[in-house]
């Protein structure tokens, strides 16, 4: 595994001006289209793509080759990444002599808009991605962090896309995913629904944007002076309620179930 570059001062680069398609057949290689002025000097800057995938500690990076014809698009291969689960980082990099120093400007967790040619079809979902591991008798769990993931319990014989893919999972367990993962971004994470912009991609803000779509019209309390604690979160706890509920109806979550036979589940 290659280690991170260390950075300051680093300053966003707009995800909407990044797109990056996924080709899955063997072997799994990518395209990214970059903005063309995004090296100002190509004799003392270059660009890195990091790919990693969650569940994973492997990092694999591609130096963009540069030419007066812009960045090199690619095709770049994946490697051990699945293609299904590639996070993307770009980062453009100060050289000091043949080694990188500091992270000028960067982009991070960038997902695929498509595979091979159909840019319909997501390489992986944006709020939640998924992982097997022992988990005893515990069915699912989920891991904060980026980007937020559900850890399946692999003594399961069903893959991770038929888990969540089932009816009963839509219906019983995701309302809870959404509960717990928006008092983790609201609580621990501080992040507030009304004020996310398109450049912040965390899986915090993910969240946000998701708690706001899903019910435009209910509007997340602020948090008081000092921050949440268990005896002064009742209308915190009423805004999430009432994001659950949107999405609950919205989905028709338990007609759904309701009207699914009892084979589905076999």
């Amino acid at each position: 595994m290659l280690k991170r570059i260390n950075y300051t001062d680093r300053r966003r680069i707009p995800r909407s001006q990044i797109a990056v398609k996924v080709d899955p057949i063997d072997p799994a290689s990518f395209t990214i289209d970059l903005p063309a002025d995004l090296i100002g000097a190509p004799d003392t800057e270059v660009v890195y793509v990091d790919i990693t995938s969650a569940g994973s500690s492997e990092v694999l990076r591609h130096q963009l080759p540069w030419s007066l014809a812009g960045l090199a698009r690619g095709p770049y291969p994946l490697g051990r990444i699945p293609w299904k689960k590639a996070i993307f980082d770009v980062k453009v990099v100060e050289k000091v002599g043949n080694s990188p120093g500091r992270i000028l400007r960067r982009a991070s967790h960038i997902r695929a808009v498509g595979t091979g040619n159909d840019t319909n079809e997501g390489a992986s979902h944006e709020l939640l991605d998924t992982i097997r591991e022992p988990l005893g008798e515990r069915v699912w769990m989920l891991r904060f962090g980026e980007p937020v993931t559900l850890v399946i319990n692999d003594s399961l014989t069903m893959t991770e896309e038929q888990f969540v893919a089932n009816p009963a999972f839509a219906s019983l367990v995701f309302p809870e995913i959404c509960r717990q993962a928006l008092d983790w971004a609201i609580v621990s994470e501080g992040i507030s629904p009304d004020e996310v912009t398109s450049e912040d991609t965390s899986a915090a803000t993910l969240w946000g944007e998701f708690a706001r779509q899903a019910a435009p019209s209910a509007e997340c309390p602020v948090p008081p002076a000092g921050g949440w604690t268990p005896h002064n979160r009742d209308e915190l706890d009423d805004w999430i309620d009432e994001v659950v509920g949107c999405l609950c109806r919205q989905h028709a979550l338990c007609s759904s179930l309701v009207s699914t036979p009892p084979e589905a589940f076999s």
